[in-house]
């Protein structure tokens, strides 16, 4: 299988996130979704911080629960990952300790 490489939709900013110890919920600046125009589902997460985080991603609207740092997808300090998400989300994020997680929509793997 060829996976075409992680290309950023530019007409969409990518979203940055001040993750603490306390669980945070995340919507885009635009239409309160990651992803407003409903044109990405792939999403590169770049923890920018030296603490680990832990994430969840919920469709836009649904009701959001807390992540807690032992619940939800964890990524490590100074990792980036390349996830496949429904185009329009909302995050619950949390870290051990303060740290920026940088999420850009796109296409690709």
């Amino acid at each position: 299988m060829i996976l075409d490489p992680f290309q950023p939709y530019w007409a969409e900013a990518t979203t940055y996130v001040s993750v603490t110890g306390s669980a945070a919920t995340v919507t885009g600046a635009n239409n309160g979704a990651i992803s407003p125009s409903g044109k990405c589902k792939a999403y590169r997460f770049c923890n920018n911080g030296t603490s680990a985080i832990n994430f969840i991603a919920y469709p836009n609207g649904a009701t959001v629960t807390a992540v807690t740092v032992t619940t939800g997808v964890q990524m490590l300090p100074g990792t980036v990952e390349t996830f496949t998400l429904p185009p329009n989300m909302t995050l619950s994020v949390i870290g051990a300790g303060a740290t920026t997680l940088s999420v850009t929509p796109g296409e690709g793997a």
